[in-house]
């Protein structure tokens, strides 16, 4: 969080599923530490979860957008339009 903090980026593209860290906490640490910081969340479901249940949760626990796996260009081109114009909706999903 430290590099997170130094970037201050206004946008983060987090895949949720991660071998190394848990991206909800991630998501949670982004959102209280930055709630200005858009979040929008991805994933294509974990071994023990589905994908949409990860991208429910994701959602109720501060994801300004969520994409499913696979999604092409044109999806995320809306999405990151959406947060950069201000019309993105919270918690939108993009199927």
């Amino acid at each position: 969080m430290n590099c997170f903090a130094a970037l201050a980026p206004d946008l983060v593209l987090l895949e949720i599923v991660m071998p190394e860290i848990d991206g909800i906490e991630l998501l949670m640490a982004i959102k209280q530490q930055h709630p200005a910081t858009q979040v929008v969340a991805t994933s294509a479901g974990g071994a023990y979860l589905p994908r949409d249940t990860v991208l429910y949760w994701a959602s109720r626990l501060g994801a300004d957008a969520v994409l499913r796996k696979p999604f092409d260009a044109a999806e995320l081109q809306k999405v990151l339009y959406g947060a950069f114009s201000g019309q993105l909706q919270i918690g939108q999903t993009q199927d």
